[in-house]
Protein backbone atom coordinates (compact mmCIF):
# COMPACT_ATOMS: atom_id res chain seq x y z
CA UNK A 1 0.00 0.00 0.00
CA UNK A 2 2.81 2.42 0.90
CA UNK A 3 4.62 1.48 -2.37
CA UNK A 4 1.24 2.26 -4.39
CA UNK A 5 0.95 5.86 -2.79
CA UNK A 6 4.93 6.92 -3.05
CA UNK A 7 4.23 6.00 -6.81
CA UNK A 8 1.32 7.86 -7.20
CA UNK A 9 3.02 10.96 -5.40
CA UNK A 10 6.09 10.75 -7.99
CA UNK A 11 3.49 10.53 -11.14
CA UNK A 12 1.60 13.63 -9.33
CA UNK A 13 5.25 15.48 -9.50
CA UNK A 14 5.92 14.55 -12.67
CA UNK A 15 2.94 15.93 -14.13
CA UNK A 16 3.12 18.94 -12.25
CA UNK A 17 6.63 19.18 -13.45
CA UNK A 18 5.36 18.54 -17.10
CA UNK A 19 2.74 21.24 -17.31
CA UNK A 20 4.99 24.13 -15.67
CA UNK A 21 7.75 22.67 -18.48
CA UNK A 22 5.21 23.09 -21.27
CA UNK A 23 3.87 26.85 -19.79
CA UNK A 24 7.21 27.94 -20.09
CA UNK A 25 8.02 26.17 -23.32
CA UNK A 26 4.47 28.09 -24.68
CA UNK A 27 5.43 31.10 -23.18
CA UNK A 28 9.03 31.03 -24.68
CA UNK A 29 7.49 30.55 -28.50
CA UNK A 30 6.02 33.50 -28.69
CA UNK A 31 10.01 35.09 -28.10
CA UNK A 32 12.90 35.07 -30.49
CA UNK A 33 16.16 36.12 -29.52
CA UNK A 34 18.38 37.18 -32.81
CA UNK A 35 21.97 38.31 -33.31
CA UNK A 36 21.41 39.39 -37.77
CA UNK A 37 19.59 40.94 -40.04
CA UNK A 38 18.21 38.02 -41.44
CA UNK A 39 17.33 36.11 -38.14
CA UNK A 40 15.14 40.08 -37.14
CA UNK A 41 13.34 39.46 -40.65
CA UNK A 42 12.18 36.55 -39.70
CA UNK A 43 11.15 36.39 -36.42
CA UNK A 44 9.44 39.93 -37.77
CA UNK A 45 7.89 37.75 -40.41
CA UNK A 46 6.48 35.07 -37.70
CA UNK A 47 2.94 36.09 -36.53
CA UNK A 48 3.34 33.98 -33.83
CA UNK A 49 6.77 36.09 -32.08
CA UNK A 50 5.48 39.06 -30.67
CA UNK A 51 8.66 39.81 -28.39
CA UNK A 52 12.21 40.42 -30.47
CA UNK A 53 15.17 40.48 -28.47
CA UNK A 54 18.49 41.34 -30.07
CA UNK A 55 21.71 39.62 -28.33
CA UNK A 56 23.89 41.45 -30.85
CA UNK A 57 24.33 44.65 -33.07
CA UNK A 58 22.98 44.60 -36.39
CA UNK A 59 23.22 46.27 -39.84
CA UNK A 60 19.87 46.14 -41.52
CA UNK A 61 19.93 48.29 -44.40
CA UNK A 62 18.71 46.68 -47.36
CA UNK A 63 15.90 45.42 -45.46
CA UNK A 64 12.84 47.30 -46.69
CA UNK A 65 9.56 47.86 -45.10
CA UNK A 66 8.64 45.70 -42.27
CA UNK A 67 5.32 45.59 -40.72
CA UNK A 68 5.81 44.89 -36.82
CA UNK A 69 2.15 45.37 -35.41
CA UNK A 70 1.37 44.02 -31.91
CA UNK A 71 5.38 43.32 -31.37
CA UNK A 72 7.79 44.53 -29.13
CA UNK A 73 11.31 44.49 -30.20
CA UNK A 74 14.09 45.38 -27.42
CA UNK A 75 17.51 45.99 -28.55
CA UNK A 76 19.22 44.56 -25.44
CA UNK A 77 21.58 47.60 -25.60
CA UNK A 78 22.56 47.36 -29.16
CA UNK A 79 22.65 48.87 -32.18
CA UNK A 80 20.58 48.57 -35.53
CA UNK A 81 22.41 50.99 -38.07
CA UNK A 82 20.72 51.38 -41.55
CA UNK A 83 21.49 53.81 -44.64
CA UNK A 84 18.76 56.23 -45.46
CA UNK A 85 15.15 54.90 -45.94
CA UNK A 86 16.59 51.13 -46.07
CA UNK A 87 14.71 50.29 -43.12
CA UNK A 88 11.23 51.64 -42.72
CA UNK A 89 8.93 50.06 -39.36
CA UNK A 90 5.32 50.60 -39.72
CA UNK A 91 1.58 48.76 -38.45
CA UNK A 92 0.04 48.87 -35.21
CA UNK A 93 0.73 48.49 -31.53
CA UNK A 94 4.22 48.37 -31.75
CA UNK A 95 7.08 48.90 -29.28
CA UNK A 96 10.63 49.78 -30.51
CA UNK A 97 12.74 50.35 -27.01
CA UNK A 98 16.21 49.76 -25.19
CA UNK A 99 18.74 50.11 -27.64
CA UNK A 100 20.10 52.69 -30.33
CA UNK A 101 19.53 53.31 -33.96
CA UNK A 102 22.42 54.53 -36.66
CA UNK A 103 22.30 56.70 -39.34
CA UNK A 104 25.64 55.42 -40.74
CA UNK A 105 26.12 59.23 -41.07
CA UNK A 106 22.62 59.55 -43.41
CA UNK A 107 19.93 61.77 -42.67
CA UNK A 108 17.77 60.02 -40.29
CA UNK A 109 18.20 56.96 -38.05
CA UNK A 110 14.76 55.45 -37.23
CA UNK A 111 12.27 55.95 -40.43
CA UNK A 112 8.47 55.50 -38.97
CA UNK A 113 5.82 54.82 -40.99
CA UNK A 114 5.07 54.22 -45.04
CA UNK A 115 2.18 53.74 -47.43
CA UNK A 116 0.46 51.34 -45.09
CA UNK A 117 -1.49 52.42 -41.74
CA UNK A 118 0.83 52.69 -38.70
CA UNK A 119 -1.42 53.65 -35.23
CA UNK A 120 0.02 53.39 -31.95
CA UNK A 121 4.00 53.35 -31.80
CA UNK A 122 5.99 53.86 -28.25
CA UNK A 123 9.70 54.64 -29.09
CA UNK A 124 11.06 54.20 -25.77
CA UNK A 125 14.50 54.12 -23.73
CA UNK A 126 16.62 54.53 -27.79
CA UNK A 127 19.15 56.77 -28.90
CA UNK A 128 18.84 57.60 -32.35
CA UNK A 129 22.46 59.16 -34.12
CA UNK A 130 20.66 60.76 -37.02
CA UNK A 131 17.36 62.09 -35.79
CA UNK A 132 13.49 60.18 -36.59
CA UNK A 133 11.65 61.08 -39.26
CA UNK A 134 7.46 60.36 -39.26
CA UNK A 135 5.77 59.57 -42.14
CA UNK A 136 1.81 58.86 -42.62
CA UNK A 137 1.89 57.54 -38.89
CA UNK A 138 -0.85 58.44 -35.39
CA UNK A 139 -0.14 58.08 -32.02
CA UNK A 140 3.76 57.57 -31.96
CA UNK A 141 5.11 58.76 -28.86
CA UNK A 142 8.60 59.32 -28.21
CA UNK A 143 9.68 58.79 -23.99
CA UNK A 144 12.88 58.93 -22.75
CA UNK A 145 14.62 59.05 -26.17
CA UNK A 146 18.02 60.98 -26.62
CA UNK A 147 17.67 62.08 -30.56
CA UNK A 148 20.35 64.27 -31.80
CA UNK A 149 19.74 65.38 -35.76
CA UNK A 150 22.14 65.39 -38.09
CA UNK A 151 21.85 67.01 -41.72
CA UNK A 152 18.15 68.22 -40.53
CA UNK A 153 16.33 67.66 -37.75
CA UNK A 154 16.02 65.76 -34.38
CA UNK A 155 12.49 65.09 -35.33
CA UNK A 156 10.82 65.53 -38.52
CA UNK A 157 6.88 64.98 -38.89
CA UNK A 158 6.34 63.93 -42.46
CA UNK A 159 3.10 64.47 -44.43
CA UNK A 160 0.40 63.30 -41.61
CA UNK A 161 2.94 62.36 -39.06
CA UNK A 162 1.69 62.91 -35.62
CA UNK A 163 4.36 62.66 -32.38
CA UNK A 164 3.98 63.27 -29.14
CA UNK A 165 7.13 64.22 -26.90
CA UNK A 166 7.12 63.31 -23.43
CA UNK A 167 10.44 62.82 -22.34
CA UNK A 168 14.26 62.68 -23.33
CA UNK A 169 16.85 65.24 -24.92
CA UNK A 170 16.49 66.45 -28.35
CA UNK A 171 19.73 68.67 -30.37
CA UNK A 172 20.91 68.79 -33.79
CA UNK A 173 23.42 69.43 -35.92
CA UNK A 174 21.81 70.56 -38.89
CA UNK A 175 19.12 72.79 -39.70
CA UNK A 176 16.47 73.13 -36.56
CA UNK A 177 15.77 70.87 -33.98
CA UNK A 178 12.30 70.18 -34.45
CA UNK A 179 10.73 70.50 -38.59
CA UNK A 180 7.43 69.57 -39.46
CA UNK A 181 5.47 69.36 -42.61
CA UNK A 182 2.57 71.79 -43.55
CA UNK A 183 0.31 69.05 -44.35
CA UNK A 184 -1.75 67.23 -41.51
CA UNK A 185 1.23 67.03 -38.93
CA UNK A 186 0.97 67.20 -35.45
CA UNK A 187 3.82 67.64 -33.19
CA UNK A 188 2.95 68.19 -29.15
CA UNK A 189 5.58 68.64 -26.54
CA UNK A 190 4.75 67.78 -23.38
CA UNK A 191 8.95 67.46 -21.85
CA UNK A 192 11.95 66.62 -22.44
CA UNK A 193 15.50 68.69 -22.70
CA UNK A 194 16.07 70.68 -26.21
CA UNK A 195 19.24 71.88 -26.57
CA UNK A 196 19.51 74.23 -30.11
CA UNK A 197 23.31 74.91 -30.09
CA UNK A 198 22.69 78.32 -31.77
CA UNK A 199 20.07 76.73 -34.39
CA UNK A 200 16.50 77.25 -34.35
CA UNK A 201 13.76 75.06 -32.02
CA UNK A 202 11.76 75.14 -35.12
CA UNK A 203 12.25 75.63 -39.11
CA UNK A 204 10.02 78.86 -39.69
CA UNK A 205 8.56 79.01 -43.09
CA UNK A 206 5.84 77.37 -44.88
CA UNK A 207 5.88 74.65 -41.65
CA UNK A 208 3.61 73.29 -39.46
CA UNK A 209 3.50 74.75 -35.81
CA UNK A 210 4.18 72.57 -32.68
CA UNK A 211 2.34 72.83 -30.00
CA UNK A 212 4.55 73.19 -26.59
CA UNK A 213 2.95 72.34 -23.03
CA UNK A 214 6.15 71.17 -21.49
CA UNK A 215 9.80 70.94 -21.35
CA UNK A 216 13.13 72.57 -21.29
CA UNK A 217 14.81 74.79 -23.91
CA UNK A 218 17.94 76.52 -24.40
CA UNK A 219 16.92 79.27 -26.59
CA UNK A 220 13.79 81.77 -27.08
CA UNK A 221 11.19 80.34 -28.01
CA UNK A 222 8.12 82.15 -29.95
CA UNK A 223 4.91 82.25 -27.90
CA UNK A 224 2.46 81.47 -31.09
CA UNK A 225 4.01 77.58 -29.99
CA UNK A 226 2.66 77.94 -26.23
CA UNK A 227 -0.30 75.70 -25.11
CA UNK A 228 -2.72 78.15 -23.55
CA UNK A 229 -2.44 77.19 -20.25
CA UNK A 230 1.40 76.46 -20.54
CA UNK A 231 3.66 79.52 -18.02
CA UNK A 232 6.94 80.28 -18.95
CA UNK A 233 9.35 79.33 -15.91
CA UNK A 234 13.44 80.67 -15.71
CA UNK A 235 15.44 77.40 -15.87
CA UNK A 236 17.87 76.31 -13.49
CA UNK A 237 20.85 76.67 -15.63
CA UNK A 238 19.42 79.62 -18.10
CA UNK A 239 17.02 78.74 -20.60
CA UNK A 240 13.40 78.27 -19.24
CA UNK A 241 11.07 75.77 -18.80
CA UNK A 242 7.56 75.51 -19.98
CA UNK A 243 4.99 73.76 -18.17
CA UNK A 244 1.17 73.52 -17.61
CA UNK A 245 1.08 72.28 -14.73
CA UNK A 246 -0.67 69.46 -15.79
CA UNK A 247 0.83 66.50 -13.35
CA UNK A 248 0.14 68.13 -9.32
CA UNK A 249 1.85 66.54 -5.90
CA UNK A 250 0.41 67.37 -2.40
CA UNK A 251 2.92 68.38 0.43
CA UNK A 252 2.02 68.88 3.87
CA UNK A 253 -1.07 66.77 3.96
CA UNK A 254 -2.15 65.55 7.24
CA UNK A 255 -5.63 64.09 8.17
CA UNK A 256 -7.77 65.58 10.98
CA UNK A 257 -8.13 63.24 14.26
CA UNK A 258 -10.97 63.47 16.80
CA UNK A 259 -8.80 66.25 18.51
CA UNK A 260 -6.43 67.75 16.23
CA UNK A 261 -6.91 70.02 12.96
CA UNK A 262 -5.78 68.59 9.89
CA UNK A 263 -4.46 70.26 6.37
CA UNK A 264 -5.45 69.45 2.99
CA UNK A 265 -1.96 69.91 1.85
CA UNK A 266 -0.16 72.65 -0.94
CA UNK A 267 -0.71 71.85 -4.98
CA UNK A 268 2.16 71.70 -6.20
CA UNK A 269 3.20 71.25 -10.10
CA UNK A 270 4.81 67.74 -10.30
CA UNK A 271 7.18 69.09 -13.11
CA UNK A 272 8.52 72.27 -12.23
CA UNK A 273 8.01 72.46 -9.01
CA UNK A 274 6.01 75.72 -8.20
CA UNK A 275 3.61 76.18 -5.61
CA UNK A 276 0.36 76.65 -7.20
CA UNK A 277 -2.04 76.36 -4.39
CA UNK A 278 -1.52 76.55 -0.56
CA UNK A 279 -4.06 74.17 1.19
CA UNK A 280 -6.74 74.57 3.67
CA UNK A 281 -7.23 73.94 7.52
CA UNK A 282 -9.42 71.14 8.28
CA UNK A 283 -11.61 71.60 11.39
CA UNK A 284 -10.37 68.40 14.19
CA UNK A 285 -13.50 65.81 13.53
CA UNK A 286 -14.48 65.38 17.12
CA UNK A 287 -15.27 61.92 18.85
CA UNK A 288 -17.79 59.78 17.48
CA UNK A 289 -18.88 58.07 20.68
CA UNK A 290 -21.56 55.12 21.37
CA UNK A 291 -22.42 53.89 24.67
CA UNK A 292 -21.61 50.39 25.95
CA UNK A 293 -24.82 49.77 28.49
CA UNK A 294 -23.93 48.89 32.34
CA UNK A 295 -23.47 45.22 33.11
CA UNK A 296 -24.75 44.74 36.99
CA UNK A 297 -22.76 41.96 38.48
CA UNK A 298 -23.81 38.68 39.62
CA UNK A 299 -23.30 36.12 41.78
CA UNK A 300 -20.38 34.88 39.82
CA UNK A 301 -18.95 37.61 37.83
CA UNK A 302 -17.93 41.02 38.09
CA UNK A 303 -19.83 43.80 36.03
CA UNK A 304 -19.50 47.15 35.19
CA UNK A 305 -20.83 50.57 35.03
CA UNK A 306 -21.80 52.18 31.57
CA UNK A 307 -19.07 53.79 29.53
CA UNK A 308 -18.88 55.51 25.84
CA UNK A 309 -16.34 54.26 23.34
CA UNK A 310 -15.13 56.51 20.45
CA UNK A 311 -15.83 54.62 16.54
CA UNK A 312 -13.34 56.27 15.36
CA UNK A 313 -9.83 56.56 17.99
CA UNK A 314 -11.22 53.85 20.00
CA UNK A 315 -10.54 56.03 23.21
CA UNK A 316 -13.05 55.41 26.46
CA UNK A 317 -15.10 57.89 28.32
CA UNK A 318 -16.89 57.65 31.29
CA UNK A 319 -19.42 60.34 30.31
CA UNK A 320 -22.05 61.06 26.64
CA UNK A 321 -19.72 64.01 25.85
CA UNK A 322 -16.42 62.70 26.29
CA UNK A 323 -14.77 64.53 29.07
CA UNK A 324 -13.86 62.55 31.31
CA UNK A 325 -11.44 60.14 29.68
CA UNK A 326 -10.53 56.68 31.34
CA UNK A 327 -8.92 53.24 30.64
CA UNK A 328 -11.21 51.41 31.77
CA UNK A 329 -14.76 51.19 33.01
CA UNK A 330 -15.58 51.33 36.50
CA UNK A 331 -16.13 47.77 38.11
CA UNK A 332 -18.97 46.31 40.03
CA UNK A 333 -17.84 43.44 42.13
CA UNK A 334 -18.88 40.24 42.98
CA UNK A 335 -22.11 40.61 44.59
CA UNK A 336 -22.93 37.18 46.14
CA UNK A 337 -26.76 37.51 45.69
CA UNK A 338 -27.46 33.45 44.31
CA UNK A 339 -30.64 32.43 42.54
CA UNK A 340 -31.33 29.44 44.16
CA UNK A 341 -33.87 26.64 42.74
CA UNK A 342 -34.46 23.59 43.95
CA UNK A 343 -31.44 23.68 46.09
CA UNK A 344 -29.22 24.66 43.61
CA UNK A 345 -28.35 28.21 42.36
CA UNK A 346 -29.09 28.82 38.53
CA UNK A 347 -26.15 30.93 38.14
CA UNK A 348 -23.10 29.49 39.57
CA UNK A 349 -24.58 26.23 40.53
CA UNK A 350 -23.70 26.85 44.34
CA UNK A 351 -26.22 24.59 46.80
CA UNK A 352 -28.62 26.38 49.60
CA UNK A 353 -26.55 26.35 52.83
CA UNK A 354 -30.18 26.75 54.39
CA UNK A 355 -31.36 23.89 52.60
CA UNK A 356 -30.74 20.86 55.05
CA UNK A 357 -30.66 17.27 53.54
CA UNK A 358 -32.36 14.45 55.35
CA UNK A 359 -30.18 12.65 57.46
CA UNK A 360 -28.65 9.03 57.67
CA UNK A 361 -29.20 8.85 61.48
CA UNK A 362 -31.46 9.43 63.90
CA UNK A 363 -35.22 8.94 63.76
CA UNK A 364 -34.83 8.20 59.82
CA UNK A 365 -33.18 4.91 60.81
CA UNK A 366 -36.33 3.74 62.89
CA UNK A 367 -39.00 4.83 60.42
CA UNK A 368 -38.56 1.16 58.22
CA UNK A 369 -38.49 -0.96 61.23
CA UNK A 370 -41.95 0.88 62.77
CA UNK A 371 -43.43 0.51 59.26
CA UNK A 372 -42.94 -3.17 59.03
CA UNK A 373 -44.15 -3.24 62.66
CA UNK A 374 -46.91 -1.68 61.91
CA UNK A 375 -47.83 -3.43 58.25
CA UNK A 376 -47.45 -6.53 60.45
CA UNK A 377 -50.17 -6.24 62.87
CA UNK A 378 -52.51 -4.98 60.71
CA UNK A 379 -52.39 -7.97 58.90
CA UNK A 380 -52.61 -10.21 62.14
CA UNK A 381 -55.71 -7.90 62.81
CA UNK A 382 -57.15 -9.10 59.45
CA UNK A 383 -56.73 -12.50 60.37
CA UNK A 384 -58.65 -12.82 63.68
CA UNK A 385 -61.44 -10.98 61.90
CA UNK A 386 -61.93 -13.30 59.45
CA UNK A 387 -61.56 -16.25 61.85
CA UNK A 388 -64.30 -14.50 64.15
CA UNK A 389 -66.84 -14.26 61.13
CA UNK A 390 -65.93 -17.73 60.22
CA UNK A 391 -67.33 -19.27 63.45
CA UNK A 392 -70.48 -16.96 63.73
Amino acid sequence: MKKAKSILLVSLVLALALMVFQAGALAEENVRVVSDAAGLLEAISDPEVTDIRLDASIDATGSGVVDVSGKTIDLGRNTISADNFTLIFQGADFTLKNGCFDSKGGSYALFIGDEGETDGVLIEDITADGGINVYNATNVVLRNTDITGMDYYAVWCDENGHVTIESGEFKTNGNAVLGMSATQTDLIIKGGNFVTNGKPLVLEGNFGSPVISGGQFDTDVDEKYFAEDAEIIPGPEGGFIVCDHSVTRLENKKEASCTEKGYTGDLYCAACGKKLADGQEIKSLGHDLKEVPAQAPTCAEEGFEAYWICQRCEKLFSDAKGENAISQPAVLPVNNRHDYVNGVCSVCGQKDPNLSEPSDTGDSFLFWPVLALAAGGAGLLAVKLKRARSRR
